[in-house]
């Protein structure tokens, strides 16, 4: 348990920095584009929260927590490249040039939104099926 507070507390925490940072140091063009980090707030709660509760959930119903559609690809792990941590973590190195940096950061949130959108879709059809399940 201790690990998950810890995870959605990096999530939360790394996106409200790039807020605070983008409004004291970025010039950016418009006020608006200070939404991006508040909407990837958003989407890396909603993400982490869904994987864990789709886990638990097919866990109590007696699913496997793991899909069996998982096995690595070169394709899959190419298209989940905007979803890692570490990634994300990298280009903080560009940092110090905001304007790169906030273009990349944009282009992960707008990655991390599509897989979201996506994955959704599949988390919802998982748990209709668990419906079905006997008990």
């Amino acid at each position: 348990m201790a690990r998950h507070v810890v995870d959605a507390t990096k999530i939360s925490g790394l996106h409200l920095a790039v807020l605070v940072s983008a409004y004291r140091f970025f010039h950016l063009p418009s006020p608006t584009l200070l939404l991006v980090p508040i909407g990837y707030c958003l989407v890396g709660g909603v993400i982490f929260f869904a994987i864990i509760l789709n886990e638990q959930l097919k866990r109590v119903h007696g699913g496997n927590s793991r899909s069996s559609d998982s096995r690595s690809t070169p394709l899959r792990a190419l298209s989940m490249l905007p979803m890692d941590y570490g990634l994300l973590c990298f280009i903080f190195a560009l940092l110090g040039w905001p304007s790169a940096f906030f273009i990349i950061y944009t282009l992960m949130f707008l990655a991390n939104t599509a897989y979201l959108a996506l994955a959704s879709v599949k988390w919802f059809t998982d748990m209709r099926r668990l419906g079905d399940l006997p008990k």
